[in-house]
């Protein structure tokens, strides 16, 4: 995985995203759940090694990955209204509002 424009790190493509935003997943697939694993993963590290370089690149990585999902979830909102939020929040997005709290 590679961080990319505006913070998106992944093993797969950003477009996956869309199409699960749009209420139309490509079958059982749940991009947050895997985004909320990969930020609990980063906030690990982060505080296990708070003194290190990896743990400040962690860091680094965490804030930008949030800053990204929170212009995802924002255009979503735009897009759709509260509507689309609770059909979005209905499908399984894991333990995100934990990971974010961490990392706040």
């Amino acid at each position: 995985a590679k961080l990319g424009a505006g913070g998106y790190v992944s093993a797969f493509p950003e477009a996956e995203f869309a199409l699960t935003e749009a209420g139309k997943p490509p079958g059982p697939w749940v991009p947050y759940y895997v985004m909320h694993k990969l930020l609990a993963g980063l906030i690990a590290h982060r505080q296990l090694w708070p003194s290190t370089t990896s743990g400040a690149a962690a860091l680094t990585v965490a804030l930008q990955l949030a800053s990204h999902l929170r212009g995802r979830v924002d255009a979503m909102w735009s897009a759709g209204g509260r509507e689309r939020w609770e059909d979005f929040i209905n499908q399984e997005v894991g333990g995100m509002s934990e990971a974010l709290g961490d990392l706040s």
